[in-house]
Order: structure tokens, then C-alpha cells, then sequence
């Protein structure tokens, strides 16, 4: 990874107009692009693959189903968010995109500790790996979540966990990935996104990133802060 260069810049460079960090706009004005009313699910459905980055949402075309905003987005050789993911890790990791990929993997089923990331890569715990996960925090891909003791409501120190943070990430290694090469030669059957694998649990981990990329803006419009 370039250290010279601010990793959230870096991250959508050469995506158009996309140099805005999910986090920015994960739910603030989401119902505005979708219009109202609007029911959750369909909500989270659209935006399920699109990671909450502005220029992403403005590729969604409200009046359209979430299925077929996907198949025209995702699982279309001409789609823009079809090759994203390869230009992402090739611009900011060059060599080690691959690499810095299957770290990112391993978390798609939900939160992992770093024991648990190296046991699953058979890589040593420090060193490279190490390195790798802080590349992967400060792109904006991974997120360092610390325990809480729920005595002492403080964060243990030393217990932490780590997890993808990037929806746009786990939808296409989850469901875009594996069938590239399918689609790209027009094989691939169009299927329902219900009957996808873990569809609702991939969903759960996607709604979970929005909410807590938000939590201050909700908190406070919620008035608990």
C-alpha cells in the first residue's frame, strides 16, 4: 500500500466520481435516493450491493426492483460495479492485491479474531499479516471492534475482533465472485436473491454495517445523545 497517499482518497481512484468514504453516507439521505414511502427491506435490498458510497447509490434506479438493479449493476459484464472490486484492490495494493483479497474473505461470514484469521489463511499471526489488517483498517475495508465487559461497560484492551466493513466488498466476493467467469461468458442463470446462500445472513451483516458506520447520526436523531 502507498503510505504516501491518504488511504480514503486512494481507495476509488479511477471509479469515476466515487472518492467519497461509505461511511459518509451509509444511511443519511438514503431514503430521500429511494423515495417514501419505503419499506425497510426493499430499502436494504438496494443498497445491499452497493456499500452505501454515494456514487454507488446514484447508479440505483429507484423506480426499479433490488433485483433488478443488481443483475444490471453486479451481474452484467457491462455493469459498473462489475469489475469494481478487482480495480479496487489492483489500484491500492498493486502486487499484494490478492493477497490483501483473501484477507478480506475470511470475514465475510462475520467477525473474526486475528487467531482466527491466521488459523483460516495458515499464516503466521504478526508480521506481514499484521501489517496487512492495518493496510485493510485504514482503506476503510476492515473495521477493530474491542469487547466490552458488560459489568464494566469499558473495552477490554487486549479482546478485539475484526470485520468487514465494506458491503459493496462482501456482496461481490460473497455472490459476484464466484460466478464472474459465468457471467462474463453468458452462462451464468439468473437466480432469485432470496435463494442466494445465507441470502438473510449477508443481509443481517449489511444492514449491522450500515447502522453502526451511522450510529452517531442515529443516536442523535434518536436523542440518546
Amino acid at each position: 500500500m502507498d503510505r504516501g497517499k491518504h488511504p480514503q482518497q486512494h481507495r476509488l481512484r479511477g471509479a469515476l466520481h466515487l472518492a467519497v468514504p461509505s461511511e459518509t453516507a451509509a444511511v443519511e439521505g438514503l431514503h430521500r435516493l429511494l423515495g417514501k414511502p419505503h419499506r425497510a427491506d426493499q430499502s436494504g435490498g438496494k443498497v445491499a450491493h452497493a456499500g452505501g458510497v454515494p456514487g454507488y447509490l446514484e447508479q440505483i434506479i429507484p423506480a426499479r426492483s433490488a433485483e433488478e438493479n443488481i443483475e444490471r449493476l453486479c451481474f452484467n459484464p457491462g455493469g459498473m460495479l462489475f469489475h469494481e472490486c478487482d480495480r479496487i484492490f489492483h489500484d491500492i495494493f498493486s502486487r499484494k492485491a490478492a493477497t490483501y483479497r483473501d484477507i478480506v474473505s475470511t470475514l465475510l461470514r462475520g467477525p473474526r479474531t486475528l487467531q482466527q484469521i491466521s488459523d483460516a489463511l495458515d499464516r503466521e499471526r504478526g508480521g506481514s499479516l499484521g501489517d496487512a489488517l492495518r493496510d485493510l483498517e485504514l482503506a476503510g475495508f476492515i473495521r477493530k471492534d474491542r469487547f466490552f465487559d458488560p459489568i464494566s461497560g469499558k473495552a477490554r484492551q487486549r479482546a478485539h475482533h475484526f470485520r468487514l466493513a465494506d458491503n459493496y466488498l462482501r456482496f461481490h466476493l460473497k455472490y459476484v465472485a464466484p460466478v464472474q467467469d459465468q457471467v462474463a461468458k453468458g452462462l451464468y442463470q439468473r437466480t432469485p436473491l432470496e435463494s442466494l446462500e445465507a441470502w438473510d445472513t449477508i443481509m443481517g451483516f449489511q444492514f449491522e454495517t450500515l447502522i453502526l458506520d451511522s450510529l452517531e447520526e442515529i443516536l442523535t436523531r434518536l436523542r440518546l445523545r
